[in-house]
């Protein structure tokens, strides 16, 4: 080992423009820890261990300038682009570090957000538009789809009844009806995608098949379309609950009552026809003390509105006198919350 260090020193003392005969004992300790520094620092540059290899370099630069004061007339210029070539190989190991570092917590952090935007998704069941459009643009090998699986299954577990509302509400034919659609429709081709092995969401996403099949929605017009022909065709075969009975006086009460409140109200209308769907009166009674309240009847009637000549049907209405204590009131009170819907005019007499 001596014999080694001692050829490398005077290789090296030659290179410097003297001799190991030439050379003073300080000279000779200074080149010394000068290239044992730079042996440790390339050393600690292979490891990446870029503090110690600065610190070295710092030793080398020191060690350099000791040699340069005791050798004013040698050229040191070699030493000097060693030291600099080392400088800017742990520079740019360093910023190579740091890079790396950055890239890896921008990645943790990415991770988060992605899972987050995942976690909005699967937790909504009925994702706005700009969850759908985030979802499907993220890099799922960055999402723990796992960690979100048992939402989504829970989801599935309660798709019936999801479907159920979203069929009542398609019914109505509605603009708001047809993005929910959109919605919980999107919401369950994406998570079949995420999970295509598990049965309950393979399931869910047959079941909005379905639908989609059934309302035949391939865009918001054909849905419109299609429920209005469907509604359509509802009302054209649409009749009138039948009479159990046949009583003049009582059809004249009804008249007289829905005339009333025509007129109360304002309303523009004529009454068509009154079919009687109760056998008698029926008392009514305070629910808490049992006393008589007043008596109700019920009939089926039509009537036309006078301002779009389209005409209305009521199954339920009612028909009430309030009780005065020995008797019925004279004045027949009509509609009570009544509700109607369209009749075809036509249909009347079936």
């Amino acid at each position: 080992m001596k014999k080694i260090l001692t050829i490398t020193l005077l290789i090296c003392c030659i290179h410097l423009g003297y001799t190991q005969s030439n050379l003073t004992g300080a000279s000779a300790v200074y080149l010394k820890a000068y290239e044992t520094s730079k042996a440790s620092a390339e050393q600690y540059l292979e490891a990446g261990k870029y503090t110690m290899v600065n610190a070295k370099i710092n030793a080398m630069i020191n060690n350099l300038e000791k040699l340069k004061k005791a050798n004013p007339s040698v050229d040191f210029s070699s030493k000097e682009k060693e030291i600099a070539t080392l400088q800017q190989k742990a520079e740019s190991g360093i910023n190579q570090k740091a890079t790396n570092y950055q890239s890896a917590n921008d990645a943790y952090y990415q991770k988060i957000e992605l899972n987050q935007i995942v976690s909005e998704f699967v937790n909504s069941q009925e994702p706005s538009q700009e969850t759908i459009d985030k979802v499907k643009n993220i890099d799922l090998n960055l999402v723990d789809l796992e960690k979100h699986k048992p939402t989504v299954l829970s989801a599935a577990d309660n798709i019936d009844f999801t479907v159920k509302t979203l069929k009542k509400d398609l019914d109505f034919g509605l603009d708001v009806a047809y993005d929910r659609y959109t919605a919980i429709n999107q919401y369950w081709q994406i998570c079949s995608a995420f999970y295509p092995n598990e049965t309950k969401v393979q399931q869910a996403k047959q079941k909005l098949d379905a639908i989609t099949s059934q309302y035949k929605i391939s865009s918001k017009e054909a849905y419109k379309k299609e429920v209005s022909t469907k509604a359509d065709a509802k009302i054209a075969n649409k009749t009138m609950l039948p009479a159990v009975r046949t009583d003049k006086a009582t059809e004249t009460l009804f008249i007289q009552a829905f005339n009333k409140e025509s007129t109360t109200k304002k309303w523009d209308r004529t009454l068509l026809k009154v079919n009687l769907i109760s056998d008698d009166w029926k008392i009514k009674y305070h629910e808490v003390t049992g006393k008589i309240l007043g008596r109700r009847q019920y009939a089926c009637i039509v009537y036309k509105d006078n301002s779009t000549g389209n005409c209305q049907m009521s199954k339920y209405y009612e028909i009430y006198q309030e009780y005065t204590g020995s008797g019925y009131s004279t004045n027949t009170i009509g509609g009570y919350g009544t509700s109607f819907e369209a009749f075809p005019c036509e249909n009347i007499n079936k």
